[in-house]
């Protein structure tokens, strides 16, 4: 080998190194994104949680002739904390990002109807120990609708950078999958 073959492959293998490094490093700095974006959804879905536990605790004696929403809010905020749970350690399985998905959405209902029957009730709802939670899940509702999108966008900027050539062929060596979005 020559002189100039040589230091022709000593600059190929030092250029794909690089691009090696940087490309690691950038697909690092893009889940350190989705980790972030998780970390303050996951603070609102924490306050939304306590202000639903502190409801159920509340209304759970005013409200006994409504303790099958009561019981089923309950319940599906039980299956909601708990794919909380499993996406702080299982983040980027897409089972576990669309059973979280799922339990947000059967969320949504039993919420709604938790406050038709507060308006139904303005002495209950008037409460101290009932209106700021009440006002806490009213002004996270649009908190967590923009923390979910800006998880969505995190995701999707992860996903399209391991899917694109030639990065896809460092994603598939190292595997590196795609994460679930997490938006319904």
């Amino acid at each position: 080998m020559t002189l100039t073959q040589l230091t022709l492959l000593t600059l190929l293998g030092s250029l794909v190194t690089f691009w090696v490094v940087g490309a690691a490093g950038r697909v690092k700095k893009l889940r350190q994104a989705i980790a972030a974006a998780w970390g303050q959804l996951d603070d609102l879905l924490a306050q939304r949680g306590g202000a639903v536990d502190a409801l159920l605790a509340h209304l759970h004696q005013p409200l006994a002739a409504e303790a099958g929403t009561l019981q089923a809010l309950a319940a599906i905020h039980a299956t909601q904390q708990e794919a909380s749970r499993a996406m702080r350690s299982r983040m980027g399985q897409p089972e576990v990002v669309a059973a979280w998905t799922a339990a947000e959405a059967a969320l949504a209902s039993p919420l709604a109807r938790l406050m038709a029957l507060l308006e139904q009730h303005p002495e209950l709802a008037a409460a101290a120990e009932v209106q700021p939670q009440v006002r806490l899940l009213a002004e996270q509702a649009p908190r967590i609708a923009y923390a979910r999108q800006g998880l969505a966008t995190a995701a999707t900027a992860y996903n399209q950078a391991i899917t694109e050539a030639p990065t896809c062929w460092l994603a598939r060596l190292l595997g590196w999958r795609e994460v679930g979005v997490g938006v319904g």
